[in-house]
């Protein structure tokens, strides 16, 4: 239909009764120029099938199908963006709960480590001194010989 001008929507009824999935053409038409995704959805664009038949009879000559076509892609790109938000809220609300989790894992650790150095008595720690200048010895000594 090159060369004829697209006109505004009639409303004669010829594209609902052209469709032959009983689609309504007219509110299809309607809420796709406000990409109204509940009422398009409620009138199951989904459902169509792209066979241009309401193209070939609308007296206003409005390109239905391409528009019918369009909005089910921008519907479909919107509902993928729907689902890839929800899954990126999901691993960043996981990724929030591991780390606290390793923060109270750190916590445990540096107060078992407190409560098991305070419960030394003296003599371990004596013992413990004793060792660290045996084991410095020792190695002053291989280095020496060597």
């Amino acid at each position: 239909m090159s060369g004829i001008k697209q006109k505004e929507c009639v409303r004669c009824g010829d594209c609902v009764k052209a469709c032959p999935k009983k689609l309504d053409a007219q509110n299809l038409h309607l809420f796709a120029n406000t990409i109204n995704i509940k009422e398009l959805r409620s009138l199951d664009l989904s459902n169509c099938v792209e066979c241009g038949d309401c193209d070939a009879v609308c007296p206003s000559h409005i390109p239905l199908t391409k528009q019918f076509k369009l909005v089910k892609q921008q519907i479909n790109k919107f509902e993928k963006q729907q689902i890839q938000a929800k899954e990126n809220l999901r691993r960043y609300q996981a990724k929030l709960k591991r780390e606290e989790k390793r923060k109270q894992q750190k916590k445990t650790v540096s107060k078992s480590l407190v409560a098991t150095s305070s419960s030394l008595n003296e003599n371990d720690n004596k013992q413990a001194v004793i060792a660290a200048a045996v084991k410095r010895v020792r190695e002053k000594r291989k280095s020496k010989v060597q």
